[in-house]
C-alpha cells in the first residue's frame, strides 16, 4: 500500500482527501489526514455571527467534526505536525511518526494579533474586537448587543488579509444591524483602512465608498496601524493619526509565513516544501 499523508485539515485539505479518495484506487492507497484541531470552520461564517445573522448564531452553525468532513476511507490525526523528513520520507508529529509515499501541505496561515502592539493583550475585552475567528465573533455579540450610543470602528491591522471585501461587508452589516435595532441614529460608524477609500479596485472603490456614504458610514483612509491602546479606547497610526472608538472590530491581519514555515525540515533548504523536495506538495 502506499500512502499520501495530507498536512492540515482545512478547506484545502479536506478538499484534497475528498477529492483523492474518488480519483485513487483505495486497495492501492491509504490517506492520513495530519491536524493539531478537531473542529473544522466554515470561515465565512465568522463575517455573521457577531450579528447573528443569517442563520449564524452559535458555534454549532459554522463548526462540525473534522471527521465529519472527511471521506470515510481517510484516517484522521489530532497532532502538532514538528518535523518533515523528506530523505526518510516521514511525517513527524506530537502523535508519533508517519511514513508518506506523497505529503501534501494544505497547513495555511494564522492570525497575528501578536503584530500590532497592545492587540494581543486587549483582545476581546475593552472594546476590542475581531471576528477573524470564531471565539472572537461569538465574544463580540454581547457587545454589540449592549451597545446604544457611540462609535463603531472597523479597522484594518495590517495586510494581507483573508477576503479583503470584509471590512466594508462588516460595516454595511453594521448599519442594518443598528438600523434593525432601532439606534443607528446614536452609532458612528468609522471604516478605518489603509488603502485610499473603502476598496483597494478603483471602480469598486468608487461605488462602495459612495454607498458608505449614503449610509453616513465615515471613511479613515491611509491609515497604518501601529498600536492599539484598550484602556484609552483609541488606535494609532504610523502617520502620527488617532482614532478613538467604543467598539473596535478590527481585521487580524494573516501572517506572511505560512505555518508550513514553522516546521522544521530534515535538508538544507529551510522551506520544507522547496521545489526540489521529493513527493512533496503544497495546496495552500
Amino acid at each position: 500500500m502506499k500512502n499520501i499523508v495530507i498536512l492540515g485539515a482545512g478547506t484545502g485539505g479536506t478538499l484534497a482527501a475528498n477529492l483523492l479518495s474518488h480519483k485513487l484506487d483505495l486497495k492501492e492507497w491509504t490517506l492520513t489526514v495530519i491536524d493539531k484541531a478537531d473542529e473544522h470552520h466554515y470561515q465565512p461564517g465568522y463575517l455573521f455571527i457577531p450579528f447573528k445573522l443569517y442563520g449564524y448564531e452559535d458555534r454549532s452553525d459554522i463548526a462540525r467534526a473534522i471527521t465529519d468532513q472527511l471521506p470515510r476511507n481517510a484516517d484522521f490525526v489530532k497532532a502538532v505536525i514538528l518535523r518533515v523528513d523528506h530523505e526518510n520520507k516521514k511525517v513527524e508529529t506530537s502523535a508519533g511518526s508517519f511514513d508518506y509515499d506523497y505529503v501534501i501541505s494544505s497547513l495555511g496561515c494564522h492570525l497575528a494579533p501578536g503584530e500590532i502592539e497592545g492587540l494581543e493583550e486587549t483582545l476581546d475585552k475593552n472594546g476590542v474586537h475581531t471576528f477573524y475567528n470564531l471565539d472572537s465573533a461569538l465574544a463580540m455579540q454581547d457587545a454589540l448587543e449592549n451597545m446604544e450610543s457611540g462609535r463603531l470602528v472597523i479597522d484594518i491591522s495590517d495586510m494581507p488579509i483573508k477576503c479583503p471585501v470584509a471590512p466594508i461587508e462588516f460595516a454595511f452589516l453594521a448599519d442594518y444591524y443598528f438600523h434593525e435595532k432601532g439606534n443607528r441614529d446614536q452609532i458612528d460608524i468609522f471604516l478605518v483602512t489603509p488603502f485610499a477609500g473603502a476598496f483597494t479596485k478603483p471602480n469598486a472603490n468608487r461605488v462602495l465608498s459612495r454607498i458608505a456614504e449614503d449610509k453616513q458610514i465615515v471613511i479613515v483612509p491611509n491609515f497604518s496601524l501601529e498600536s492599539v491602546d484598550g484602556e484609552k479606547k483609541i488606535i494609532n497610526s504610523y502617520e502620527g493619526n488617532t482614532v478613538e472608538f467604543d467598539l473596535r472590530s478590527g481585521l487580524l491581519r494573516d501572517d506572511q509565513v505560512s505555518d508550513m514555515g514553522r516546521i522544521e525540515c530534515a535538508s538544507e533548504n529551510p522551506d520544507p516544501f522547496h521545489e526540489e523536495a521529493p513527493a512533496a506538495w503544497s495546496s495552500l
